[in-house]
């Protein structure tokens, strides 16, 4: 499994979500839904940290790395991301492959590909 690492760039960081993020995420996910017709965004504080948990559970059992995206100018939430669909190819060669299982030590394992989803970002960003 991935270790959460911050992923920083000039317009946007990618921080690991964690709690901490809640308020953020209820006030980036408040703004102008529009746009928000093909991903789940949480709509206010409960339904926030209900997000944030669940894609803790799925980080716990291998499933996801989330993140937060966050602007580094000020440090506002605009969103999330996450990485998912962890496939590990190294190792013996299985059929049908299977999709986050990877070979040897999990804490140790590093995926080869992943899948970027889960994706939403504020109005306020885009």
């Amino acid at each position: 499994m991935p270790v959460p690492v911050v992923l920083a760039g000039r317009t946007v960081r990618l921080e690991p979500l964690a709690m901490r993020h809640a308020e953020g995420i209820a006030w980036a996910g408040a703004l102008d839904r529009a746009a928000y017709a093909y991903t789940a965004v949480p709509h206010g504080l409960d339904a926030s940290c209900d997000y944030i948990a669940r894609a803790l559970a799925d980080q716990a059992a291998g499933r996801a790395l989330p993140f937060a995206l966050v602007n580094p100018r000020n440090g506002r939430v605009l969103g999330s991301t996450r990485f998912l669909e962890l496939d590990y190819w190294r190792g013996p060669l299985v059929w049908p492959p299977t999709t986050g299982t990877p070979h040897g030590d999990p804490l140790t394992a590093v995926p080869d590909a992943v899948e970027i989803g889960n994706t939403w970002i504020s109005t306020e960003a885009r």
